[in-house]
């Protein structure tokens, strides 16, 4: 049998990458830790699991508080006990999904944002004492890291740290935070965002330095702890709560939505069709979408969203296949038909 090629061999590895992300694709299930099957074990860890959710969906590590005022069991829409998972796990676990509509409602009539599907992949340069941090299962800033993204619901992806890697980004660019290097290197794994850390031992506790870059915006914050691996914890905690600020709204009251008018081009086949729709569902406040007008490639749509033309822009601008355009072409709307904002973007696959 013949040996698979360098070629393939190098496909293979590439195919990895997008695994390798901790994917925000649960954020409205959770579980917790019970001691038996007993009605009163599913009540408590439902929850439990509930204010998980909250804090996943709301992007507010203070919406837990109001798990204990609502009906849990009301919005379950399945549950399974399982088998405890973690490293030091043991047990069980009750494992619960919830409706993501009455979760959504229950945050608003609390006066709590909805921070929806649509959010950003972040790619964490991180170095430490012991040098780069890469995305090795057994690594404890790794872990503490996913597990970190993983309660509030923030896709991440630590860099595979390969050849490829290793001659592109140096342990000075990170902790130097120079990131048109992290950028070039960045775009092999479709991120979004970029976190730059840096991690040094002093003394019994560590001190780090972190930058976060998400689109044109920049933010920096120290972090002190007693270890590497809370210190890269503490900042994920950090990012998510910066990025749930920019993103994450509360819906207007009574529901109300305006008209947008989506035009995208480069829209060549069905199959690009469907994937610009479901950028666009997955935009929180986004109530309908309609296709009004076809000239070639490009698709005129209109939404009604609940929010900003700018707002909608900013957050369909975090799908890896849109990307927003100051020089789409122009599509007359049909004739007749009212005036709406206008958003721009190129679809590429």
């Amino acid at each position: 049998m013949q040996k698979p090629g360098i070629g393939l061999i190098v496909l293979l590895l590439s195919l990895c990458v997008p695994p390798c992300a901790s994917a925000a694709t649960h954020i409205y299930a959770a579980a917790s830790p019970v001691s038996d099957q007993s009605a009163a074990s599913r009540s408590k860890a439902f929850s439990e699991d509930l204010a998980k959710v909250l804090v996943k969906v709301s992007g507010d590590p203070a919406a837990a508080r109001y798990a204990a005022s609502m009906d849990a069991g009301r919005l379950v829409l399945g549950y399974r006990f399982r088998k405890a998972r973690g490293e030091h796990a043991s047990g069980l676990e009750l494992w619960a999904r919830f409706d993501e509509k009455g979760v959504n409602a229950a945050l608003a009539r609390v006066g709590e944002p909805v921070w929806g599907k649509s959010r950003p992949l972040v790619i964490a340069w991180v170095t430490s004492p012991d040098g780069m941090v890469g995305g090795s299962a057994d690594n404890p800033l790794a872990k503490a890291m996913r597990k970190g993204a993983q309660a509030r619901g923030l896709p991440l992806v630590l860099p595979l740290l390969d050849l490829t890697d290793r001659k592109a980004v140096s342990t000075f660019d990170i902790s130097s935070f120079f990131f048109p290097t992290l950028e070039k290197a960045s775009k092999r794994y479709d991120a979004r965002a970029i976190l730059a850390g840096a991690i040094k031992k002093r003394g019994d506790s560590v001190s780090s330095k972190w930058q976060l870059e998400v689109g044109a915006n920049t933010s920096s914050f120290p972090v002190a702890a007693p270890s590497a691996a809370s210190a890269a914890a503490a900042a994920i905690d950090k990012v998510a709560t910066l990025i749930a600020q920019r993103y994450a709204r509360v819906p207007s009251a009574g529901g109300a939505s305006s008209a947008l008018a989506l035009v995208v081009d480069g829209v060549d086949s069905i199959q690009a069709e469907a994937a610009v729709r479901r950028a666009v569902s997955r935009v929180q406040g986004v109530k309908s979408l309609r296709l009004s007008r076809v000239k070639g490639e490009t698709l005129r749509f209109l939404v009604a969203y609940d929010g900003s033309k700018e707002e909608f822009a900013r957050h369909l601008a975090l799908s890896n296949q849109l990307s927003q355009s100051d020089h789409a072409p122009t599509l007359v709307p049909p004739a007749g038909s009212r005036p709406r904002p206008v958003v721009s973007f190129h679809y590429s696959p």
